[in-house]
């Protein structure tokens, strides 16, 4: 069939270039659109994202600092973490501004479900001690989660950052936006 050989463009929002793609991968990208939660394994990714981010010191935590490293480095953040539902309406202003921020530049962005789920995620993995002034790569941690930079490692991406990069990609052009929320487990 003539429809199944004609490639298609779609614009990749990160790299503003057009790529061709067959009918079987707009058809893989339609079903991840109509259920964007398709993976039913993207929040132990992300929790495995962040947690590696955590041990190689590319973790940025709070909206503070995650503000000061989007306005200086940009181009060094893989993902913007985000909680979804929160109470004060500060937080909620800083995270509208960042989230608008990311939108504008390219940033991956997504939200997950729970602050409470993602400061327990910050403070490391079951079983592993803080160190003792909780600190990580120079920014503090553990008490400020509105706001979660995972920035890009120095060699490639693990299997679970590869994962999570990709289901954003698909998520991004299911809309205009990140609609979907993460659930992620501690």
């Amino acid at each position: 069939m003539f429809i199944a050989t004609c490639p298609l463009l779609q614009r990749d929002r990160s790299t503003e270039i057009y790529t061709t793609m067959t009918l079987t991968e707009i058809n893989e990208n339609t079903n991840m659109q109509k259920d964007p939660q398709h993976n039913p394994n993207i929040g132990s990714n992300l929790r495995e994202a962040i947690w590696q981010g955590l041990e190689q010191e590319r973790l940025t935590c709070g909206m503070l600092d995650c503000a000061k490293l989007l306005e200086s480095n940009p181009e060094n953040v893989m993902i913007c973490v985000i909680p979804e539902a929160v109470d004060d309406v500060t937080v909620h202003i800083h995270q509208t501004l960042i989230v608008a921020f990311c939108l504008e530049n390219g940033i991956r962005l997504v939200r997950v479900d729970s602050a409470d789920k993602l400061l327990k995620l910050v403070s490391g993995r079951k079983g592993t001690k803080p160190n003792d002034n909780d600190v990580v790569g120079g920014r503090a941690i553990g008490h400020d989660a509105g706001c979660v930079i995972v920035q890009y490692p120095e060699d490639s991406l693990s299997a679970e950052e590869d994962v999570v990069m990709q289901w954003i990609k698909a998520m991004m052009y299911a809309s205009d936006g990140p609609t979907a929320v993460v659930n992620i487990s501690v």
